[in-house]
Order: C-alpha cells, then structure tokens, then sequence
C-alpha cells in the first residue's frame, strides 16, 4: 500500500480535497470538490501530479473557448477569415487543392479570429482577404484588404511563361490556347514547362476553367 499523504483542505487547480476515499487499485483515494460544485472520487497521484484539475468542466470550458467564434460571426472580415480557414484545412472545399493541398498554411496565431480582426482590420466594402505573396501563407505581414482588380495583379496565375516564342501569363496563354489556367499552373509546378504544359494540353483537350480568386 503506498504511503499516504494527508491532502485535506489543499487545492489542484480547480479541485480542493476534502477526506481520504479509501484505497483500491493500488491507489489511495480522495473525495474533492471542484470549484463548480460539483463533488467527485479522484486518485491521490493523480491530484498531486497535476494530472486532475477539475471535475471535468475545466476541460468542457477549454473546447468551448476553443471552438466558438467570440460573437465575430456574421461580420464581413468574420467571412473572409472562415473562407481563408477552409480553404487551407478542410479538403472538402473545393479549391483546398490550390491553397493548404499545395502547403499554404493558416497561421497559428488566427486561429482565434479576435487576432485576425485585430491584425487586419475590418473589411473595407468591396475589398477581399489577399495574400500579396501568392505563394506565402495567411499571416501577418503577407495579407491585405485588396480589390479584385489589384488581386489580379498578384495572382498566382498571372507568371509569366515563354511559349512558343511569346512571354504570356497563365491568363492569357489560357485565352490563345483554350485550355485551362489553372492547370497549367499545375502542371508547371509539378516541373513541366510551360510550353510542354500547352502541348499535352491540346493534345488532352482540357476544358478551360474559371479561375477563383486567392
């Protein structure tokens, strides 16, 4: 039987125990109380390790904190963080493939939507989230409130490529050729060239495809 320890009236985080419970399981027993009220049995190692710090609630208030959106939601920014989010860690969403499928990463630090608000602002009208490095990730320092137009400026597929003797972006190849920005971009960062992208796609047949905007 291990030796005991009186622990009456000490406190383990939330917890404060208040008699010795018994002995079972190779282990000394002790009946607390949690600051909610709520009373429970909790091993003595456990208590003193650390390892118990409520009745439970503790750890229910944690995911609540974790998970609620603070209030923010139905807010235009609230939006725009939601969409940036999903689109970097749900591989449902369907352009994931183009954002966290290829490495783009939601930063730590706007999990909590409350530090995105505060790094970023609120949305002006008419303006979207814009990543100025399209290759860079949701952070700070590498995002903006843009309009369409200046997006269009900084987006992915606007690199500029030489084929068949011509300097063009993925757009306007995509416009000459009738064939997919999108993939050839892909194709290109899979290691192809851009004129090898062209040639297998005219040979395949790709659809072009509306672009969605980073």
């Amino acid at each position: 039987m291990p030796k005991k320890i009186d622990l009456t009236g000490q406190r383990f985080f939330r917890l404060t125990a208040i008699r010795e419970h018994g002995y079972r399981n190779k282990k000394v027993w002790w009946w607390c109380r949690c600051d909610c009220g709520v009373e429970k049995e909790v091993a003595a190692a456990t208590l003193r390790q650390g390892k118990a710090k409520s009745c439970g609630c503790w750890k229910s208030e944690e995911f609540k904190s974790r998970v609620t959106d603070h209030g923010c939601s139905g807010h235009p920014w609230y939006k725009s963080w939601e969409a940036a989010k999903a689109r970097c860690q749900n591989p449902a969403n369907d352009v994931y493939h183009l954002y966290g499928g290829r490495g783009i990463r939601f930063c730590e630090r706007w999990e909590d939507p409350r530090n995105f608000l505060a790094d970023m602002g609120e949305r002006p009208a008419g303006m979207s989230l814009d990543r100025i490095n399209p290759d860079g990730h949701y952070e700070p320092g590498n995002c903006r409130w843009a309009t369409a137009l200046q997006q269009g400026q900084f987006r992915r597929t606007n690199r500029r490529f030489e084929i068949n003797g011509e300097t063009l972006n993925a757009f306007e190849a995509s416009r000459r050729y009738g064939l997919s920005a999108t993939e050839i971009c892909r194709r290109v960062d899979s290691g192809m060239t851009a004129q090898e992208a062209i040639e297998i796609g005219l040979k395949q047949g790709w659809r072009r495809e509306r672009q969605k905007s980073a």
